[in-house]
C-alpha cells in the first residue's frame, strides 16, 4: 500500500477491495459486464484527487463472449435481457461520438459539461456518413440468411477465395467483393460499431451468427441513416 511503482495484474475483485490513493493507471485488457462494473473499477484510480487515465481495449471477440456468459447463465429471462441492456449500454459508451464524462455520468441520470479531459474532448473522433457501406455489409449478412459471423461476412465483402466460401457457393452471391475497397480491420470496426449501435446482434445460440435488428433493417432500405466513427 506504501509501496511506488507497483504494476498489479487483478481480476474484477480489483474494483471492490483496493483502497490505495495515489493509482494513477487502470487498464482494462478485457471487456467489464456493465457500465457499473466499469464505473466501480476505473473508481479506484485517482482517489487522492490527483489526475490519474483509464484506458480500456475490446473487440467483437469479447462482445461475443460477454453475451456467451450472459446466455449460459441459468438466470431467468427477464435477468439476461436487462444484464443484455447493461452490456448494451457500455458498448454504446465505448463507441461514443461525445464526451466520456458527460455519456457516464447520463447513464447514472446526472448531468454534466463537457471534462476537457477524456479522449474525444482532446482529439474528437471524425464521423462519416457510412450507410453506403453498411448497405453492403447488412445485405451480405441478410443474403447468408443471418448464419455466419463477423469473419466469414467480411470474407465475401471483401471477395476472398476461401474454401468455405467455395464450399457454401457464396462467390455468386450480389454482396460478394461488394466491400473490396476497404481493408479487414476496417470491416471488423465497421461491424463493432455496427453491434454497439443495436443495428446488429450477435447470436449466441447460433454461434456467433450476426442478425439485423429493425435499426438494421431500417438502414438497408434507406429509411435510416448510419454513421460511421
Amino acid at each position: 500500500m506504501a509501496e511506488e511503482a507497483v504494476v498489479m495484474v487483478a481480476t474484477i475483485a480489483f474494483g471492490m477491495g483496493i483502497d490505495k490513493p495515489d493509482i494513477r493507471y487502470v487498464f482494462h485488457l478485457n471487456l467489464p459486464g456493465s457500465i457499473e462494473s466499469y464505473y466501480q473499477e476505473i473508481g479506484r484510480a485517482g482517489r487522492d484527487g490527483l489526475p490519474a487515465e483509464v484506458q480500456m481495449l475490446y473487440g467483437l471477440d469479447d462482445i461475443r463472449m460477454r453475451r456467451q456468459f450472459i446466455v449460459q447463465d441459468d438466470a431467468n429471462g427477464d435477468h439476461q435481457r436487462r444484464e443484455h441492456q447493461r452490456l448494451d449500454a457500455l458498448l454504446a459508451y465505448g463507441e461514443a461520438s461525445r464526451c466520456r464524462r458527460m455519456a457516464l455520468l447520463e447513464y447514472f441520470a446526472q448531468e454534466s459539461s463537457p471534462c476537457g479531459n477524456c479522449d474525444v474532448c482532446q482529439a474528437p473522433p471524425v464521423v462519416i456518413d457510412g450507410t453506403a457501406e453498411a448497405q453492403r455489409l447488412l445485405s451480405a449478412i441478410t443474403h447468408t440468411r443471418e448464419s455466419f459471423g463477423a469473419a466469414h461476412i467480411v470474407d465475401i465483402l471483401r471477395g476472398a477465395d476461401t474454401e468455405k466460401i467455395r464450399m457454401r457457393g457464396h462467390e455468386r452471391l450480389l454482396s460478394f467483393g461488394s466491400g473490396h475497397a476497404h481493408a479487414k480491420p476496417y470491416w471488423l470496426a465497421f461491424i463493432r460499431q455496427a453491434v454497439a449501435g443495436g443495428y446488429l446482434i450477435i447470436d449466441i445460440e447460433r454461434y456467433g451468427a450476426l442478425k439485423l435488428t429493425d435499426k438494421g433493417r431500417a438502414v438497408m432500405s434507406g429509411e435510416e441513416t448510419f454513421y460511421f466513427r
